[in-house]
């Protein structure tokens, strides 16, 4: 493939599936060289088949997945991307190209999670399937659907791309605790009542019992009330499609990114409470204080009002519902109503709870958002995480860094 024609490709439809990413320069290559290859925890050198004369680089300051995990990994997702590219090289050619184009997310996705072609299509189906139903409404509702794929599932003779025009399929699971399973050839096998669980550290609150269902082998995908479409595998929330653009996301990095400065646990618990708040749709801001910086946290929060130790209303209340609860042990939905409140929470290293819908004292002469201003602030204190309303999450660790530590989505 033309060198250009794969950089445009791959900033197109690669790049924003992994956040943080960019194309980072390219090199000569030859035919001893992998053609998805690690170079460094931090950069990936790919190329689309093994004569090519050249490979390019994608880059990104926070490091990658090992390839030899298990679960999905950014390795498995470029990979996949080099041969979706490949299987289409001449389609991408031709003069149906713009058409074609739209298609390599979906079909990445596909490729990722399944393990022959009749999986694959059949996978990609039901993608294609819900983001049709996105687009509809059913009495006056939009429509919601969960549907799970079991390999070892016994199916009917039931096709779901058979049925799946028909009206009263499009309220048969509800994209939150109920299931439709398919075998992988698209055969419907049973419907499932799940169990709530909140147990699922890699997946929002609200979807968690779908999400505990998959396995390596059985995965789910869900069309939720806002149109976005979640895949989850393996007890977590792998790709989501959300407004009209594809992300994957790794959560095991992201985690790490934030640091050593707090206790494993508590890093857990704040950045599930950030996926709760992503898929809430409220934003929020959230801050971890180091050890170090235990008792200088009030010159950036400077209204007492806000902290938990105060004698205001505000701080009796949420005294009152959380006593002396680490954050780490309240319930999932609380931490993610608190996370809601206007202004920035604020956490001890070990989870104490130090402010709660605090107003922060930001640098004069800014331009930034306000969540962002904040999340700036908070990190010369620890790190600083802002969640907007659209979805995204970013963490920061030094208010001077334009580039977040972190990114999900």
């Amino acid at each position: 493939m033309d060198k250009e024609q794969l950089i445009d490709l791959a900033n197109d439809f690669l790049i924003p599936f992994i956040p943080g990413s960019l194309i980072y320069g390219e090199e000569s290559s030859n035919e001893d060289d992998e053609i998805v290859d690690f170079i460094t925890n931090a950069k990936i050198a790919f190329k689309t088949d093994v004569k090519d004369d050249y490979r390019i680089f994608i880059n990104r300051e926070q490091p990658f997945e090992s390839k030899f995990n298990n679960y999905i990994t950014e390795y498995r997702v470029i990979k996949s991307f080099v041969e979706t590219i490949r299987s289409m090289k001449r389609g991408l050619s031709s003069w149906y190209h713009s058409d074609l184009r739209t298609a390599i997310p979906r079909r990445v996705i596909a490729r990722v999670l399944s393990k022959n072609t009749n999986s694959r299509n059949t996978i990609l189906k039901i993608i294609d399937t819900l983001s049709q139903w996105s687009e509809r409404r059913y009495e006056g509702s939009p429509i919601v659907a969960s549907i799970g794929f079991d390999s070892s599932s016994l199916a009917s003779g039931i096709n779901f791309q058979d049925i799946c025009c028909e009206q009263f399929i499009s309220v048969i699971s509800n994209g939150l605790d109920t299931l439709l399973v398919l075998d992988y050839g698209g055969n419907i096998s049973s419907y499932q009542s799940l169990e709530y669980s909140n147990k699922s550290i890699f997946s929002p609150c609200r979807y968690s019992s779908i999400a505990n269902w998959t396995t390596f082998e059985n995965i789910a995908i869900v069309l939720n009330t806002v149109g976005e479409i979640l895949i989850f595998q393996n007890k977590q929330l792998v790709f989501a499609k959300r407004s009209g653009r594809w992300h994957f996301l790794t959560h095991r990095s992201s985690i790490k990114q934030i640091g050593e400065m707090c206790m494993p646990i508590v890093k857990k618990s704040v950045y599930e409470t950030c996926l709760d708040v992503s898929f809430s749709r409220t934003g929020g801001c959230i801050g971890i204080v180091s050890k170090a910086n235990i008792k200088n946290w009030k010159n950036v929060a400077t209204s007492k009002k806000d902290y938990i130790e105060g004698k205001g209303n505000k701080s009796l209340f949420y005294k009152k519902i959380i006593s002396d609860t680490k954050f780490q042990n309240l319930d999932r939905r609380l931490r993610k109503e608190i996370l809601a409140t206007d202004g920035a929470v604020l956490i001890g290293h070990d989870g104490t709870l130090l402010a709660i819908g605090a107003i922060l004292c930001i640098k004069g002469g800014s331009e930034e958002g306000g969540r962002l201003a904040a999340a700036k602030a908070l990190s010369d204190y620890g790190i600083g995480i802002k969640i907007s309303q659209d979805g995204s999450i970013r963490g920061y660790h030094k208010s001077d860094y334009d580039e977040p530590s972190f990114r999900v989505m």
